[in-house]
């Protein structure tokens, strides 16, 4: 959809002299469109950022007095919509209005990359200029430089031409994924009880459901998932009494805390890998920025450093930069280590905590077993009654 002010004579006029002047941006990324195909060779082409592009044209159509703005909305139908406007001083306008994604897109970081991508096409679209190479282009060379070659490509250029190729299969999503994992472990699981019901049944207590429920589950973990877990302490250790079941209740809740610790600890290294990112950032961009301005640069590293996490795009041309000052993965591993280890430290010791714990529930029911079957096998060995003694 296309839409204007009644009358674009003087907008188009400022447009021309401004188109006059704009260049297309320097496309110093790379990216590849692995082919699904094997037959079919990956595609490679090169694009600029939307930093880049807004920068040479913030300066051409500033001087004929254009402003450049773009704001989202939200349409009928739930999806989310980009509107790019042209606006001169004169009060004539054009604009353009580009799909986004669904509204219900629940992973940010999908939704963050796909409004990049669409803040980037419609704002060059409507300016005029290019910003990637036309893959539909007959003559499109093949070899182009790519900053960072994979090193499928560097190995084949070493060892001349491989035997075979191995195509990985295309990931799922994340609902998919899970829908998958819910079944596979529902096989598991049937295909466990069907092995154990031919040597033994297991008789649970009516009162252990009640007590080993998943009652206060993280918003990310699943019930699934738990009752796994309670299923194959349960079938490995057969309780033989009431206190058995009670140190089995006891043994999966320790497991499945020791679960969440180590999910956790992984999300805490993605949070504050950003923030070491984030720190990087600080100490090439603020040194030499005045008092006054301090402020407003520390946001807007913090926003380049959230644009990191969320923009694939806006990632690589920051890691550019920093591998320009020399800093490699290594240091910002380091630096993540750094701004995690109190809470490496925390996790740690919770989970050494409840491992303990479980290895000392495990030793007692070993011990109690072991003290039953001497006192079956050798009963005059028993303790005599105190009043006896």
């Amino acid at each position: 959809m296309h839409l204007s002010s009644p009358t674009i004579s003087a907008i188009a006029a400022a447009l021309a002299k401004a188109q006059s002047h704009l260049t297309n941006p320097e496309k110093t990324l790379c990216a590849i469109i692995r082919s699904p195909f094997p037959r079919e060779a990956d595609r490679t082409f090169r694009y600029a950022s939307l930093a880049s592009g807004l920068d040479i044209i913030r300066k051409s159509l500033g001087e004929q007095e254009i402003a450049t703005i773009q704001t989202t909305q939200i349409d009928p139908n739930g999806q989310i919509r980009l509107t790019t406007l042209l606006a001169h001083a004169s009060g004539e306008w054009i604009s353009s209005d580009w799909p986004v994604c669904s509204a219900t897109e629940t992973a940010s970081h999908r939704m963050g990359a796909a409004l990049t991508y669409a803040r980037r096409y419609a704002l060059f679209a409507l300016v005029g200029i290019a910003g990637e190479d036309d893959l539909d282009a007959p003559d499109m060379p093949t070899d182009l430089p790519v900053a960072a070659p994979p090193e499928r490509e560097f190995r084949a250029a070493l060892k001349g031409p491989p035997k075979a190729t191995v195509h990985k299969p295309a990931l799922l999503s994340r609902d998919a994924s899970a829908e998958l994992r819910d079944v596979l472990v529902s096989e598991l699981r049937g295909q466990a009880g069907a092995a154990s019901s031919e040597t033994f049944e297991i008789v649970v207590p009516a009162v252990f459901h009640r007590i080993v429920q998943p009652k206060l589950l993280m918003p990310s973990e699943n019930a699934s998932e738990y009752e796994a877990i309670r299923d194959m302490i349960i079938q490995e250790i057969v309780p033989q009494s009431g206190i058995e079941w009670l140190w089995v209740a006891d043994l999966v809740e320790l497991s499945w805390d020791i679960v969440r610790y180590r999910s956790l600890r992984q999300k805490m290294l993605e949070v504050r890998r950003q923030d070491a990112i984030e720190a990087m950032l600080q100490r090439i961009d603020l040194p030499g920025i005045p008092h006054a301005f301090k402020q407003f640069a520390e946001e807007q590293t913090r926003l380049n450093a959230e644009e990191w996490r969320i923009d694939p795009m806006a990632a690589a041309e920051i890691e550019d930069r920093l591998a320009m000052r020399g800093i490699d993965e290594s240091s910002v591993n380091a630096e993540t280590l750094i701004q995690a280890r109190e809470l490496f430290v925390l996790f740690d010791t919770l989970m050494q905590a409840a491992q303990t714990r479980r290895i000392l529930l495990l030793r007692e029911i070993s011990r109690r077993r072991l003290s039953g079957e001497i006192e079956r096998n050798h009963p005059a060995k028993r303790r005599l009654p105190a009043t006896r003694l």
